[in-house]
């Protein structure tokens, strides 16, 4: 075993020690090792309307394994069908944790414990492919954190002259000290933080440094590893968010109540309280989403697009997609996601499409966003088609209003702005629609304000702001 991959193992030993448990796991994708597969040839995702109703088959990111799960959640591993995994006691599930429905855990492993029981394919720190994915340890050992969590490798350069020091190593100290001056040093302590998962033990790496102190690399790499310790805490506060969520009761209303004291513990708004209910609940169904969310393969924006239901696909359905996402997920941006997300829904049922728009469509509207500074966001959700009208009629009527007047000293998009406004305004001006119908008179009132000023600030005695009530 390398001393990267020990340094990998005494992560995740550690993290079980401290009592530090990761998101509940698939639990019935239990992946096993298989000959080496070319990854042009991997099959495509299967569809039904559970996971559980058919047999998933998936290979690794890079070829070097595959695996299978049957409806009953049980695999056989090629090199010991007998072998199992026993979880560390302090992974043992809270007695008030519900796992998802529809996933029913694997024979021997509880449900809300570590990652599912793992073979060759899951992927170590320096096996397999280019990026240190898709294969077990040089000396048998079999790394606890399925494919599509681990945390790739090979973006920081590589020391050629020096070993990467682990946790704990005191040359790794020495290795952030030197960085500056030493590139060796340098490359070393970008490597060392490059193949570490977000957790409590990057954390305490990152705490210390001063990023003066630091070589490039290491500086670049401190940047990275910081993301993953954030996509670690979301994922832990979503847990715990469940939790709550949990005690509330299992109803929509219980959801609510949640948000609203998440909201209010926070200071924030209820927006921002149930959008981390949404989210907990979301991780919850789709739980190799969360394994790469815990270790930081991902951020918690490509967690939200992986885990927003697409219309036209069921949970399992989707679930068999996003997994099969993951195997890119830590390079592509969230809106390339969410175009393969939508690509991939179509291949699966081509009238998800339909659907969506269908959706999309019911959903227009037009709203009002305050400002500061006395302005305002309008926004209107249309068809693109017609979004497109409005604005060939803007551009129509900006040209009229300036019709070759070259004192206008207005930009083409004020001029724009300007006739938006005028459009509406003649509307209530004239007291009848587009069709020459007459407006309801409660409807003609023009926009008002409200402004509350200080007695002293009227008497000149102080200058304190006024206040602009809605």
């Amino acid at each position: 075993m390398s001393d990267l991959e020990r340094a990998f193992a005494e992560v995740v030993s550690g993290w079980a020690e401290a009592g530090v448990a990761l998101y509940p796991p698939s639990s019935e994708l239990v992946w096993e090792v298989g000959a080496p597969a070319d990854p042009a040839e991997d099959a495509p995702a299967t569809s039904g309307d559970d996971v559980s109703a058919d047999a998933i088959s998936a290979t690794t990111p890079d070829g070097g394994g595959s695996a299978t799960a049957t409806d009953d959640g049980a695999s056989a591993v090629d090199e010991d069908p007998t072998a199992d995994v026993a979880p560390s006691p302090d992974f043992a599930p809270s007695p008030d944790f519900a796992p998802s429905p529809g996933f029913p855990p694997s024979p021997g492993f509880p449900s809300s414990s570590g990652f599912p029981p793992s073979s060759g394919s899951l992927l170590s720190p320096s096996g397999g492919g280019s990026s240190g994915e898709g294969a077990a340890a040089a000396d048998g050992a079999v790394s606890s954190v399925p494919w599509w969590a681990v945390v790739p490798t090979g973006a920081a350069p590589a020391p050629t002259t020096v070993p990467v020091p682990a946790p704990g190593d005191p040359g790794l100290a020495e290795a952030f000290g030197r960085g500056l001056v030493d590139g060796e040093a340098d490359a070393a302590g970008a490597s060392a933080l490059e193949a570490l998962p977000g957790g409590p033990v990057l954390a305490g790496l990152l705490g210390p440094l001063v990023p003066g102190e630091v070589g490039a690399a290491t500086l670049v790499e401190t940047i990275a590893a910081f993301e993953r310790v954030a996509s670690w805490a979301t994922a832990m506060q979503a847990v715990h968010v469940r939790e709550l969520t949990d005690r509330q009761g299992m109803t929509s209303r219980a959801a609510d109540r949640a948000a609203a004291e998440v909201a209010a513990r926070l200071g924030s708004t209820n927006a921002v309280g149930a959008a981390k209910v949404s989210l907990a609940a979301a991780l919850d169904s789709f739980p190799e989403v969360a394994d790469a969310l815990t270790t930081g393969r991902i951020d918690s924006r490509k967690a939200t697009v992986l885990t927003t239901r697409e219309p036209g696909l069921t949970t399992g359905q989707q679930r068999r997609v996003v997994t099969d996402l993951l195997k890119d997920a830590d390079r592509l941006s969230g809106p390339k996601l969410r175009n393969r997300l939508r690509a991939a829904a179509l291949s699966v049922n081509p009238d998800a499409g339909v659907e969506r728009r269908q959706r999309e469509h019911a959903a227009r509207k037009v709203t009002i966003t305050p400002a500061p500074d006395a302005m305002a966001w309008i926004t209107a959700y249309v068809r693109a088609d017609h979004a497109h009208t409005i604005k060939t009629a803007l551009r129509a009527l900006a040209d009229a209003a300036v019709d070759g007047d070259q004192s206008d000293e207005r930009s083409r998009e004020q001029v724009e702005a300007d006739a938006f406004v005028d459009l509406f305004a003649s509307v209530l001006d004239r007291g009848v629609d587009l069709a020459g119908h007459p407006l309801p008179t409660g409807r003609l009132a023009r926009a008002g304000a409200q402004i509350t000023v200080g007695a002293g600030t009227l008497l000149g005695l102080d200058h304190q702001a006024g206040y602009l009530a809605g």
